[in-house]
């Protein structure tokens, strides 16, 4: 009868030695990229103070995101009949073009939360509620309403600054 025998990787606990790492277990994975991108060379090291900036250089606009929204919404809500399978598409569309044109204003070190419900004018009522904890002297938000003979759309953009 033959008996097989472990590799010495594998094998745990008989005094065998274990396979050693190829590479410093103390090195983040992030360094362990940076290396490899240098091809081993030595990594170059940068050091970036923090700015503590509390105060945004260009502030928020509630008046021109509203024109954004409203351009976004008569561009690809012109000649669009309510479908509720379409719909749901359609919101992130419309949400993600929007974010892209308020991005396009330029407001850095501004996170930018854009929401959109698309919805069917026949319904009797509608309830849209948000809350959000934000620096009033920096943070706001602005919303536009689209009402079309057979589809609405409410797009909603906060703009919150990061410091």
């Amino acid at each position: 009868m033959s008996m097989a025998l472990k590799r010495p990787s594998v094998d745990g606990g008989t005094g065998v030695r274990f396979r050693e790492p190829s590479v410093d277990a103390g090195a983040s994975r992030g360094a362990l990229i940076m290396t490899s991108a240098f091809g081993g060379r030595q990594t170059p090291y940068f050091h970036v103070e923090n700015t503590y900036r509390l105060e945004p250089n260009k502030i928020f606009s509630a008046s021109q995101v509203r024109n954004v929204i409203k351009r976004v919404f008569d561009q690809e809500l012109k000649n669009v009949t309510y479908e509720p399978s379409k719909c749901t598409l359609l919101s992130s569309q419309l949400s993600d073009a929007i974010k892209k044109g308020v991005k396009d204003l330029g407001y850095s070190r501004y996170k930018i939360v854009a929401m959109v419900v698309v919805g069917q004018p026949k319904v009797s009522a509608i309830s849209f509620t948000s809350r959000c904890i934000w620096n009033a002297k920096v943070d706001t938000f602005s919303e536009y309403v689209h009402n079309g003979d057979d589809i609405y759309a409410v797009g909603l953009v906060y703009g919150i600054y990061c410091e």
